[in-house]
């Protein structure tokens, strides 16, 4: 079960477009950390910036391109086992990765 306790609703001073159905919430204490995995084996490493029920944003270019599919590790917890999840990128650029879930 996802611990929302170390998350946070994400608050804008200005309104901006957002196409998601779920509010998206961020860490509360700095990113929690992320692996993603790709089907050919390539590994990175790197932190969570927002998430919410459809999707996941993460920092920074990974390089991987829609439509590509790959599992997400999530560690909410040091106590904890990293959370698992099959998504798909929809989008890359220089700043973010966006994925949203596979079911």
């Amino acid at each position: 079960m996802l611990d929302t306790t170390k998350l946070v609703p994400v608050e804008t001073e200005t309104p901006v477009f957002d196409r998601r159905k779920s509010p998206r919430l961020v860490p509360h204490q700095g990113d929690l950390p992320v692996t993603l995995t790709t089907d050919d084996g390539r590994r990175f490493e790197t932190r969570l910036q927002d998430i919410s029920a459809g999707g996941i944003r993460l920092a920074g270019h990974l390089p991987v391109n829609p439509p590509e599919q790959v599992k997400l590790g999530v560690t909410l917890s040091k106590d904890l086992a990293p959370y698992e999840v099959a998504a798909q990128v929809v989008h890359s650029n220089g700043q973010f990765t966006g994925l949203c879930y596979v079911i």
